[in-house]
């Protein structure tokens, strides 16, 4: 009770800022590649053969050990929000490094599988609606990718500060959203076809 005799006030404990900005960035992505697919589907009904036969036909290795390492970094990226939630420190840095170690290596080799294509975006319709969803996946796995840098290089200089946890759960969010954008990419342009 306060002098006044009013109860104390209750403090809500409200959801932090970071994961808050971690969910609009997914909604952002899945926006994103809502439209990039609904153009695509649009393109593909209105053509008669599909894909174009002046297509180059696409490696699909690439776009397999694209997703593999992909998945490989949302299992490490889950393993550091198993340690977090256990309270250790050490594996969930350990965690952090792998995640960032496969963030960057799903990053390059996204890059090269644009660079291998081997038709260009302005080519034809089938190279603008295959090329939106990969520029919009690589766009925000740059984004995920930093963000997973910045974490791990404040975990590893030990700048973290006692809000650490709430920073690496954003990060990892945000992450995680950018393997599922890449999955629904991957889906879309090489499973569908």
């Amino acid at each position: 009770m306060s002098e006044l005799g009013l109860p104390a006030p209750t403090v809500t404990s409200r959801p932090p800022l970071a994961l808050g900005g971690s969910l609009v960035f997914g909604a952002a992505v899945l926006s994103a590649l809502g439209a990039c697919a609904s153009v695509y589907f649009q393109a593909r009904s209105n053509s008669t053969v599909w894909p174009p036969v002046a297509a180059p036909s696409l490696n699909n290795y690439i776009g397999l050990m694209t997703t593999i390492t992909m998945l490989l970094s949302a299992m490490s990226a889950i393993w550091a929000l198993t340690a977090l939630r256990k309270n250790e420190r050490r594996p969930a840095v350990t965690a952090v490094v792998f995640t960032t170690g496969f963030a960057v290596a799903g990053l390059n080799a996204m890059s090269f599988a644009l660079r291998d294509l081997g038709f260009g975006p302005a080519d034809s319709v089938y190279a603008i609606v295959f090329y939106a969803p990969m520029i919009v996946t690589l766009i925000f796995t740059v984004v995920g990718v930093a963000s997973l840098i910045n974490v791990t290089a404040r975990l590893l200089g030990r700048r973290d500060g006692p809000g650490y946890a709430v920073k690496l759960k954003a990060s990892v969010a945000l992450w995680l959203v950018c393997v599922i954008a890449w999955l629904a990419t991957y889906g879309l342009l090489y499973l569908v076809k």
